[in-house]
């Protein structure tokens, strides 16, 4: 377990350094997706609105994957307490307006 400069002991705490930050960074990850897909649903709603909802087949809300997932983290979690009190705390940090502050992760067609 030791390494050429330390201890074992160094050795673990450099692991739980490096599982920390890639921790932190899924995290960070996490919380733009949900940011992206909170944006999407706004916006297909939007766009629904200026179609006229009878001419669409709109799904609502609750209807969609995303906010059926998000609704079965709040109600059942994930199987893991520690990552289920993680995901939630990241829905409920998960607020549009930090979006602005966000770039889009993804590719969007030009407007018009």
């Amino acid at each position: 377990m030791d390494d050429d400069t330390g201890t074992a002991l160094r050795t673990c705490q450099d692991i739980v350094d490096v599982r920390s930050g890639e921790m932190r960074a899924c995290e960070a990850d996490l919380h733009t997706a949900v940011l992206d897909g909170r944006v999407l649903l706004r916006e297909a709603r939007q766009l629904a609105a200026l179609k006229g909802a009878a001419e669409t087949q709109f799904v609502e809300d609750e209807d969609s994957p995303f906010m059926m997932w998000e609704t079965t983290i709040r109600a059942k979690g994930v199987g893991d307490p520690d990552a289920t009190v993680a995901i939630q705390r990241i829905l409920d940090s998960a607020d549009l307006s930090d979006y602005p502050d966000h770039v889009y992760t993804k590719s969007r067609p030009p407007v018009g």
